[in-house]
């Protein structure tokens, strides 16, 4: 029995090998199926005036007049990467490791072998695929490429304006200074909260010591001092509450509902953690009182 188990994992993993061996097509066969002709041993052509230079399965170059309007993605394409919009008759060529556009944009492909060479898996893109509309930069797979960057991107064709891409096709100038931005906020958030902090001692132990105890009298220490703690207390007056929420300036609220008996606030925390569920807290306040009559805690999905 031993022996008839091993012939059949034998057979079946000799099986796989040559279903495997299959499934990658000579590139004489691979270039004749997307429409190209053989005009020389490494060089061919299709019916729109396309030519690709080959490199064994690799593209090393090649001339492509555009069919149809489609775009090129860096990134998000928006506030970290860029989007290249491409129109019918541009002439897209790819040379020495460069991707250039009529616009004189460029991208530079980083590569440890020279020149770059592509997978010819870039044959089956929008650059030469009408029915596809869009390419993702991050899908131009690269031969022997970089770990960490699919290359640079320079949009004006000027020396020295080359901008680093990232592994996830963002630009790593935009990405640094988001960065830098988003440290300054948060900075700023915490020096905000260190004074807030400075102030209630201020507030607590200057003038308003009237009003303090006369919060206490009205509502009960307990509540009160929990309320300026930070904590959302059933029982507290709002305006209260909503000093603290001003004070602690970690924190925002928001109006969302006034109806005949009660408003409903949604706190927040302003330090959204990105691509995280993030905890708000409803708050009731009943508008014949001014009282906070329920709350509870909520989360909600923060995509940057």
């Amino acid at each position: 029995m031993k022996l008839i188990r091993k012939a059949l994992i034998l057979f079946v993993m000799l099986t796989a090998g040559l279903s495997l061996a299959a499934q990658h097509r000579p590139t004489g066969e691979f270039m004749q199926s997307l429409g190209f002709r053989s005009t020389t041993a490494n060089e061919w052509k299709n019916a729109s005036g396309a030519t690709v230079t080959m490199d064994g399965d690799n593209v090393v170059a090649f001339r492509a007049p555009q069919t149809h309007a489609w775009t090129l993605v860096f990134g998000d394409g928006a506030a970290l990467g860029h989007t290249i919009k491409i129109k019918t008759g541009d002439v897209v060529t790819f040379k020495d490791g460069v991707i250039k556009f009529p616009s004189g944009t460029r991208l530079i492909l980083n590569s440890n072998d020279s020149p770059a060479k592509t997978s010819r898996g870039l044959l089956k893109s929008a650059l030469f695929n009408k029915t596809r509309n869009t390419l993702s930069v991050t899908d131009i797979k690269i031969i022997n490429g970089e770990k960490y960057s699919p290359g640079w991107l320079n949009l004006s064709g000027k020396e020295n304006d080359d901008m680093a891409i990232d592994e996830y096709g963002n630009i790593v100038p935009k990405v640094l200074a988001q960065e830098k931005a988003e440290k300054a906020r948060r900075a700023k958030i915490n020096s905000d909260y260190e004074q807030a902090k400075v102030d209630y001692e201020s507030y607590r132990q200057g003038t308003a010591v009237a009003e303090y105890e006369e919060y206490c009298k009205k509502y009960g220490k307990s509540i009160i001092d929990k309320t300026l703690n930070g904590d959302i207390v059933v029982g507290a007056p709002w305006d209260l509450l909503e000093k603290v929420i001003h004070r602690l300036s970690l924190y925002n609220y928001k109006k969302k509902m006034d109806t005949g008996s009660y408003i409903r606030y949604d706190v927040y925390y302003i330090l959204k953690e990105p691509n995280k569920w993030n905890p708000y807290f409803r708050v009731y306040v009943d508008k014949s009182t001014g009282l906070v009559s329920s709350w509870y805690e909520r989360e909600y999905f923060y995509r940057p």
